[in-house]
């Protein structure tokens, strides 16, 4: 968000109103970081005037990490959403599960929780289309919601 990135401060106010434009659209919940190091005034207005949810941060400690969710519906079968096999067939034992809930539900529970990315995975264009359907819509959870679908899974 600051001249490092090589971008000219004249620059940045019009490419980062577009930037906040696009992340309004496609995920209007998206809560963004801005780093406080050198932001310009006109970026934090812009981010303001379009309506994007965001904070302004200092630079992490250890900023380079990231935390990846996997297995979000349960490994290789997807054996924690409903309608879907509740023990792997491949690995016996390996995911399996007497609780199943609906893979929304699963999606918002992750996308609740400080992750850099999730890997879904899919089994057919079917799923993939209708996974980024569930993404686009998802809410997060409230420490409630989550609390209450840890309760139900076991």
């Amino acid at each position: 968000m600051h001249d490092e990135s090589g971008m000219k401060n004249s620059e940045q106010e019009s490419f980062w109103r577009d930037v906040f434009q696009q992340i309004r659209v496609a995920s209007p919940n998206l809560r963004l970081d801005l780093r406080a190091k050198r932001l310009p005034d006109s970026v934090i207005e812009s981010a303001l005037e379009v309506g994007v949810p965001f904070r302004i941060t200092t630079k992490y400690w250890m900023e380079q990490m990231g935390v990846i969710a996997m297995k979000v519906i349960g490994g290789g079968n997807g054996c924690l959403a409903t309608g879907n096999p509740p023990q792997q067939v491949l690995r016996p034992y390996h995911d399996q599960t007497t609780h199943q809930v609906q893979p929304a539900s699963l999606i918002r529970y992750t996308l609740s929780l400080p992750v850099s990315v999730a890997v879904i995975g899919v089994a057919s264009v079917e799923q993939l289309k209708a996974n980024i359907r569930m993404v686009r819509e998802a809410t997060p959870m409230t420490v409630a919601e989550r609390r209450e679908l840890e309760t139900a899974m076991g």
